[in-house]
């Protein structure tokens, strides 16, 4: 095994790397063990061996029905059949059982609050035909020869299923009748190919979808057209599509993260909004973003950071709005955001940085709102001037600008093509001092006239003489000066205190 997993009351949960596991609290099923069934004055049992199981109904007659917490434990246990009286038990843990292969004996077992079942020898889960509620969770971990879950075909509702290092775990067969499950989570199931299984699910709230090593796709999970939590896929190196999601319209969070072979993101055709946050990141093959065509709203921040082969944002083409930041960082082969051209609201920071191959911010131009900007270290970046980046600056919006190509090497050379539009420029300045300025500017002698421009676009016409021009009638604020010399166009920006 790669991982231990610590077993307790809910120690265990701090090792699934989710932000957000389950809406359940520790006093909420402290409360639930109180309140069970009295007839068993036991708070906790422990069978240790086979003779243990053998002799349940002697050493604990009052205790045939239901049970507050029964640990099963012994490398030498070979069977639970001494346990047939058992209906109901709030928590039920099976664990270090090399020698069980089949759970016969729990056939009376109607309904548990926490179910564990880990590092046993068990192939399937024949023997609990009638179960049919998982009150909190049910954990099955390390079982080396389980295959399936044959003999969960009675089982409706569990709250939250954690399938975790089952190496011979292949499908979810045995889930017929399962109609809701709130969270998801799965990992290091080297078996595990796809999600068929379940024929009848219709609730699914949360998934969480890591390391299993030869997963292609998410076939099994078309019921599902509405994802209340988070759905986060990541290191599954096999991982080709998102097929299985594609009636999914809606969800919060979405993390895909590390997934080598993904491509595209074939299979979420139907998503339109995401209701929290977006992150992707570090998948190496993906060469763009085809297959979400639909989506358009990201209420939170939207991160693309981390992808090797990206090259475009194809797939971006009906995102209207992000509500916090956006986030486009080492994507070395991105050269096209054109794709990008129906987004008119950013309600954070738009960071752009480290994407080499990017030369233009074409496809920016209908922002109509935006909440910040850095424009940083992309090699071939040199044409920054597009509407949606001219306003903001014009009107005066902080920026951090640095690293690229000459053009957009700092704002001041945005600003100039902004100004001058299709003539050329030069990548120079114009010099002014002082700035802030409160009556009189210096500027280089040879400039005879200039154009001054509010934030608004407004002309304020200028006169220089000696290198001097005054100021002192322009209202406070921030303002562009374009001037000629020697033939060029040139700006410079300051502000009128």
């Amino acid at each position: 095994m790669t991982r231990q997993v610590q077993i307790g009351y809910f120690s265990h949960l701090n090792s699934i790397p989710m932000k957000r596991f389950l809406l359940l609290t520790v006093f909420g099923l402290v409360h639930v063990l109180q309140a069970h069934a009295q007839a068993c004055t036991e708070i906790e049992i422990i069978l240790g061996d086979q003779i243990a199981i053998d002799q349940f109904n002697l050493n604990y007659p009052d205790c045939h029905e239901e049970i507050n917490r029964l640990i099963i434990e012994g490398d030498d246990i070979t069977n639970l059949q001494g346990l047939a009286t058992i209906s109901s038990c709030t928590d039920l843990t099976i664990k270090n059982t090399p020698n069980l292969h089949a759970l016969e004996g729990l056939n009376s077992l109607q309904q548990v609050v926490y179910l564990s079942i880990e590092n046993t020898g068990i192939t399937n889960f024949n023997g609990l035909e009638s179960l049919d509620t998982v009150g909190f969770l049910m954990h099955i971990y390390g079982n080396d020869q389980l295959k399936d879950l044959t003999g969960l075909g009675g089982l409706i509702e569990v709250v939250a299923l954690f399938i975790s290092e089952c190496d011979s775990f292949q499908s979810f067969n045995g889930l017929h009748a399962l109609k809701h499950i709130e969270s998801l989570i799965l990992d290091y199931n080297r078996s595990l190919v796809d999600m068929a299984g379940f024929p009848n699910l219709d609730r699914l709230r949360q998934i969480y979808i890591a390391y299993n090593e030869n997963m292609t796709d998410l076939t099994g999970l078309e019921s599902i057209t509405f994802m209340e939590l988070d759905i986060q896929i990541e290191h599954n190196p096999k991982l080709t599509s998102f097929q299985g999601l594609h009636f999914l319209e809606e969800a919060s969070d979405i993390e895909i993260i590390d997934n080598s072979s993904l491509v595209d993101f074939s299979g979420l055709e139907s998503l339109k909004n995401i209701r929290g946050k977006a992150l992707i990141h570090g998948n190496s093959a993906l060469i763009n973003l085809a297959g979400i065509n639909n989506l358009s709203t990201i209420a939170e921040n939207f991160e693309i950071t981390g992808n090797n082969a990206l090259q475009s944002l194809e797939g971006l083409d009906g995102l209207i709005s992000i509500g916090s930041h956006f986030q486009l960082d080492e994507n070395p082969q991105l050269s096209d955001i054109t794709n990008l051209s129906s987004l008119e609201n950013i309600g954070g920071q738009l960071l752009i940085s480290n994407n080499d191959q990017l030369a233009s911010l074409s496809g920016l131009d209908q922002i109509t709102s935006l909440g910040g900007l850095e424009i940083s270290f992309n090699d071939a970046l040199e044409a920054c001037s597009v509407e949606s980046i001219c306003n903001y600056l014009m009107s005066g919006g902080q920026a951090v600008v640095g690293g690229n190509k000459i053009g957009c090497a700092n704002t001041d050379q945005i600003l100039e093509s902004c100004l001058v539009g299709s003539e050329e420029v030069s990548a120079s300045v114009i010099s002014i001092f002082p700035n802030p300025a409160h009556s009189l500017v210096f500027l280089p002698e040879r400039i005879a006239d200039a154009i001054v421009f509010d934030v608004t676009g407004r002309k304020y016409p200028m006169e220089i003489i000696d290198g001097k021009m005054d100021v002192s009638v322009l209202p406070s604020g921030v303002y562009m000066i374009r001037g000629e010399i020697d033939g060029t166009f040139r700006v410079a920006s300051f502000v009128k205190m």
